[in-house]
């Protein structure tokens, strides 16, 4: 499976606008079977879980400020690549609309 960092990475989707992109990629969230969607919400959770834990557990140490900041990081730069690589078996099998 390739990870794509970016939109512009999308086979198919390279030279589309950021509106048309993210038109394509929301009609091939849509397709998503459960298990990738389920694959996706677990992976938020891992994500979301920790983070507010070690605050509740560290909420007047210095260092929650980190725990905040690598909790808000880490969410886009694990989520959207692994979106992204899901989606793009649907991007591939959907019929370029060039006229």
């Amino acid at each position: 499976m390739a990870f794509y960092f970016s939109s512009k990475q999308l086979p198919g989707l390279e030279n589309s606008s950021v509106q048309e992109r993210l038109e394509a990629i929301n009609q091939a969230n849509r397709q998503l079977t459960g298990p990738e969607k389920m694959l996706l919400n677990i992976t938020k959770l891992l994500i979301i879980t920790p983070t507010f834990l070690l605050l509740a557990w560290y909420y007047d140490q210095w260092f929650s400020v980190l725990i905040i900041v690598a909790g808000i990081a880490a969410y886009p730069l694990i989520l959207r690549p692994l979106q992204l690589s899901l989606c793009a078996k649907y991007l591939a099998a959907k019929p370029d609309k060039q006229q």
